[in-house]
């Protein structure tokens, strides 16, 4: 009796086309399940943000930390006297632990002399964010040595106390730019003397207000000038959902740096918000003049992005939900500002 051995190529080709239609039906699968376990590593980070943000407040009586200060209380840069410059970054605030400066230090990338700053900090860091978190607006290649794509340092020689990289944006209603020394805060203009600190007692519905957000794919997001820092990748910066009102009326930017007690503040809308994250994306140039609520990620985990609210929990958002002003989520009151003002509908 003749056996037959191994396959005819008919057989063959049938099973490689099994094999590729099973292939083309499981791999999207495969692709949404690993969207799925990054969305939820990400809703874990945002979940142990909110508990460090919790033992902030217990040890600073419910008042939570600014987005940042400048070091010198002047400027970003280095100040030639004391030889003190860079941020302070509400990363570093609430892990102080972690952050030992001393300004005798010289920063010197030759040498590898650096700050005992973090070179790693994963729980700020996404898994779906492409650049893998945006590095400081000041830093040095001794401490990151692979910064995002596009993305450069502000100042030579100079690392800000700020996680090495960054994901998380914080809102400005809750996390203003105080920015200023108290001194130079009275004696300069424009100026942040009208922003605040804010109380977690103060917050109406804390389930409901969004305390961080995730940041844009793309470094455009970010850029922008000051003018204590001058030009660069603010990564540094808090977003928010809210436009300035004036007579007209006309709408316009809301900047915590410029904001002048009794100002009008009202929702951004939605065909507002997607059109400033358009602009931004198409040209980095034109941020300045945008809302920052351009520097989120409108869809970072296939239908919708991850927030952090007041009261600790974190979930998953359309932007459009968060703006929806039935169920406005980025607040009731600009809390950061001295006046308080109410966050009014869209006329």
């Amino acid at each position: 009796m003749k056996i037959r051995k191994g396959f005819t190529l008919i057989e063959l080709l049938v099973v490689i086309a099994i094999i590729a239609l099973l292939a083309a039906i499981l791999l999207p699968s495969l692709s949404r399940a690993r969207g799925l376990a990054k969305g939820a590593s990400c809703l874990s980070n945002q979940h142990n943000i909110g508990l460090a943000l919790q033992m902030y407040l217990a040890d600073h009586r419910s008042y939570y930390p600014v987005c940042y200060q400048y070091l010198n209380g002047a400027g970003s840069g280095i100040d030639p006297v004391s030889g003190i410059g860079g941020y302070y970054h509400w990363t570093a605030q609430i892990d102080p632990d972690d952050y030992v400066y001393d300004p005798s230090i010289t920063v010197n990338d030759a040498t590898g002399v650096v700050q005992k700053y973090p070179r790693k900090a994963d729980q700020y860091v996404c898994p779906s964010h492409a650049p893998q978190g945006f590095a400081p607006t000041n830093f040095t290649f001794t401490r990151i040595t692979a910064p995002p794509a596009g993305q450069v340092a502000q100042t030579a020689n100079l690392d800000d106390m700020q996680a090495p990289r960054l994901s998380y944006v914080a809102n400005e209603a809750i996390m203003p730019r105080k920015k200023f020394s108290a001194v130079y805060d009275q004696s300069h203009t424009p100026n942040t003397k009208n922003l605040c600190q804010v109380s977690a007692d103060e917050i109406q519905d804390p389930a409901n207000t969004i305390l961080m957000g995730e940041f844009s794919q793309s470094p455009n997001c970010i850029y922008g000038s000051s003018i204590a820092g001058g030009t660069a990748y603010k990564s540094h910066r808090p977003t928010s959902g809210v436009e300035t009102v004036a007579a007209g009326p006309v709408y316009g930017v809301f900047d915590g740096e410029t904001y002048a007690q009794g100002t009008q503040i009202c929702k951004l809308t939605y065909a507002e918000a997607e059109q400033a994250i358009a602009n931004v994306l198409a040209d980095p140039l034109v941020a300045a003049a945008n809302h920052h609520i351009s520097y989120v990620d409108d869809n970072a985990h296939l239908s919708g992005s991850n927030y952090l609210f007041c009261d600790g929990h974190a979930g998953k958002y359309t932007l459009q939900e968060t703006l929806d002003p039935g169920n406005f989520m980025w607040g009731r009151k600009m809390y950061s500002c001295v006046d308080k003002p109410v966050i009014q509908d869209h006329p």
